[in-house]
């Protein structure tokens, strides 16, 4: 992970921003949330949310992390 984000409620520190090569297909993205602040209080850890990807293909993505 290039950066985290830490929630106020939980203290859990989460991965926020990703780079991704895929050197066969000339692929080099960064890929980071929308919104940092996606984190689900349900009765165990977990952070959901749409990311922007942005590098060789530009897009939209969703993201689920678990296991903080």
């Amino acid at each position: 992970p290039l950066a985290h984000w830490t929630s106020p409620a939980t203290e859990v520190r989460y991965p926020s921003r990703w780079r991704v090569q895929v050197a066969s297909a000339g692929l080099e993205l960064q890929i980071e949330p929308w919104l940092a602040a996606q984190e689900l209080p349900l009765s165990f850890r977990y952070w959901e949310g749409a990311v922007k990807v942005t590098g060789s293909a530009p897009g939209q993505g969703y993201v689920e992390l678990t296991g903080y």
